[in-house]
C-alpha cells in the first residue's frame, strides 16, 4: 500500500525533498521578530520560575525599552507577551515539547547556547521550511489535476513558485508569512480536490498565523460563493475554520481580555500612530500601493520579476473558463495590497523585500498556473526570468533578509556582499545571552556549507550540488511520468 503511495506521488515526493533540503541548507537567525515568537514557545514549554507554563515572555526581555531580546511585546497587566498572531507559538508548542523532553531525558542542556540555536533552527524547519515544501509538492498536483498540465512543467511551474520569490528567503526565518502562505495554498488546493473541511481548517490556521490572512479568507469565500458547485459546500468550509478561530479567539479572550483584541493595540508604543485604527491601520495611501509594487525599496516587479508572468496566465485561465478562479485570485492580491498600503508601517521594517505580501503569493502562484497552457515561447521566457530571480533570492537568503526600513535600495547591497562573499551578518541570540563569542555568533545565522568550514562563495558549492541532483532527479521523474501520460 506504502509503496503503491509512493510511485503514484513520487513526483511530488521529490518536489517536497527537492523545496525542504534547498531552503533548509540556510537558517537566518533571529531579530525582534523571530525572538518574540520563540520566547512565546519557549515559555509555554519550558516551566518557569514558579514552575508553570504560561504565554508571557517576561522572562526573556531583560530590558524591554532597548528591545532586549525582543523590542516586538504588547504589556498588559505588567506581563509581556509576543505581539504577534499566535500561530507560530501554537505550532511549535507541540513540536518543542516533544523536543524539550527528549533533550531533558537524555541530559541535554537545554538552556545552553548551541542547543538553544539548533532548537530554535529544528523549529523552523517544522513550522516554515517543512510547510513550504509540502505546498509546493501538493501545488505540483493541483497543476496537474487541475489545469491538466504535463508533469515536466507542473514541476517547473512549481520550483519557479517557490525559489524565485520571497517565500525562499523568508521561510529560513521564522516569519509566519510563509506558513500562511503556505496554508493558503494547500486549502485552495483542497477546496478544488472536495475537502472542504481540510480546506477551512487551514485558511483559519492562516489567520491565526498572520492576521493579514484575513482579506485571502475573503477572496476564498468569495470564490465557493460564485461558483455554484462550491456553493453547498461553503457550510463545511465554516466548520473546517471554526476550530482555529475558537483557538484563536481564545488566545485573545485569555491574553488580552475580549476574543476581538488582538495584541497590536497593547504593543510597544514605537510601533503605534495617533487617530490610526488599532495604532496601525490609516486610509489607503496610493503612493505606498505605487511603492509596493514598483520601487527599488520594496517593489514587488522589482524583488520577484518572475510575477508578471501571472498577468498572461491569469488571461489563459480566464480564456479557459477559469473565471471565477481568476476572480478569487484578483480580489486576494488588491486585497492584500490595498490592506497594506493602509500600514503605517508598510515597508515591514527590518525586512528585504515587500514582506507583508507574502500572503497573497498564492493567487500568484494560481494565476502563474496558467502558463501551463503558454506557448514553448512564453513558457521559456517565464523560465528565464525565474531563473534571474531565484538567483536574487538566493543572494537574499546567504546574505541578509533583513535590511533596514531606510536603506532604499537593498538589493544593491545585497549583490554588494554577494558578490565581494559576505554571506552572513550575526543575528541576536534567542533567550537572553548577554556575552557571546565570536565562535557562537557563527550559529545565529548559517548555512551548512559555513559549518563545514567554507567560507564566502564556496560555502554555496554543496547548495549548488544538492540542487542540481535533485533537479536532475526529478527531471528523470517528471519526464517518465509525462511518457505515461501520453501513452494513457
Amino acid at each position: 500500500m506504502l509503496k503503491q503511495w509512493i510511485c503514484r506521488y513520487r513526483t511530488e515526493l521529490a518536489v517536497l525533498i527537492t523545496v525542504f533540503l534547498a531552503h533548509a541548507y540556510f537558517y537566518n537567525g533571529q531579530s525582534w521578530n523571530q525572538n518574540a515568537r520563540f520566547d512565546g514557545i519557549f515559555a509555554f514549554v519550558e516551566l518557569g520560575t514558579n514552575d508553570t507554563h504560561t504565554f508571557h515572555i517576561d522572562r526573556f526581555i531583560t530590558d524591554p525599552a532597548r528591545g532586549i531580546n525582543t523590542g516586538d511585546w504588547s504589556r498588559v497587566d505588567g506581563h509581556y507577551y509576543p505581539n504577534k498572531a499566535p500561530g507560530t507559538q501554537l505550532l511549535g508548542i507541540p513540536f518543542y515539547w516533544v523536543l524539550y523532553r527528549i533533550e531533558s531525558l537524555t541530559g541535554i542542556p537545554t538552556d545552553g547556547f548551541l542547543v538553544s540555536h539548533l532548537n530554535a533552527y529544528l523549529i523552523n524547519l517544522w513550522i516554515s521550511v517543512f510547510l513550504s515544501a509540502l505546498a509546493a509538492a501538493v501545488f505540483v498536483r493541483y497543476l496537474r489535476r487541475e489545469f491538466r498540465a504535463q508533469a515536466p512543467v507542473a514541476v517547473c511551474v512549481a520550483l519557479s513558485c517557490f525559489f524565485s520569490t520571497l517565500i525562499f528567503p523568508f521561510d529560513t526565518q521564522l516569519w509566519g508569512h510563509p506558513t500562511a502562505a503556505a496554508f493558503i495554498l494547500l486549502a485552495l488546493a483542497l477546496a478544488h480536490s472536495g475537502r472542504h473541511l481540510g480546506a477551512g481548517a487551514l485558511l483559519g490556521a492562516a489567520v491565526a498565523t498572520d492576521y493579514v490572512s484575513i482579506v485571502p479568507l475573503i477572496a476564498v469565500v468569495g470564490l465557493y460563493l460564485s461558483r455554484r458547485s462550491l456553493r453547498p459546500s461553503l457550510f463545511e468550509l465554516a466548520v473546517g475554520g471554526s476550530i482555529p478561530a475558537l483557538a484563536l479567539l481564545t488566545y485573545h479572550k485569555f491574553l488580552f481580555g475580549s476574543v476581538f483584541t488582538t495584541a497590536i493595540p497593547s504593543s510597544n508604543p514605537i510601533f503605534l500612530g495617533e487617530d490610526l485604527m488599532g495604532g496601525t491601520f490609516g486610509v489607503i495611501d496610493f503612493g505606498v500601493l505605487a511603492k509596493l509594487l514598483f520601487s527599488l525599496e520594496r517593489g514587488l516587479f522589482v524583488f520577484m520579476p518572475s510575477l508578471l508572468f501571472a498577468f498572461p496566465g491569469g488571461w489563459l485561465l480566464y480564456r479557459r473558463g477559469h473565471r471565477e478562479l481568476v476572480g478569487a485570485c484578483g480580489v486576494g492580491i488588491v486585497g492584500v495590497l490595498l490592506l497594506i498600503s493602509s500600514l503605517n508601517g508598510w515597508h515591514g521594517g527590518s525586512a528585504t523585500g515587500p514582506r507583508y505580501l507574502i500572503p497573497s503569493l498564492p493567487f500568484w502562484f494560481i494565476l502563474l498556473g496558467g502558463l501551463v497552457h503558454a506557448g514553448r515561447k512564453m513558457k521559456w521566457t517565464f523560465y528565464l526570468v525565474s531563473t534571474l530571480g531565484a538567483f536574487q533570492m538566493l543572494a537574499i537568503t546567504s546574505t541578509n533578509t533583513m535590511l533596514s526600513q531606510f536603506d532604499n535600495r537593498p538589493l544593491t547591497k545585497v549583490y554588494g556582499w554577494f558578490f565581494s562573499g559576505q554571506l552572513h551578518h550575526p543575528r541576536f541570540p534567542v533567550k537572553y545571552f548577554p556575552r557571546i563569542t565570536d565562535e557562537q555568533k557563527l550559529w545565529t545565522q548559517f548555512d551548512w556549507g559555513r559549518l563545514m568550514g567554507l567560507e564566502g562563495l564556496p560555502s554555496l558549492i554543496p547548495w549548488l550540488v544538492l540542487v542540481g541532483i535533485c533537479c536532475w532527479v526529478l527531471r528523470k521523474l517528471a519526464s517518465k511520468e509525462s511518457c505515461r501520460e501520453d501513452r494513457a
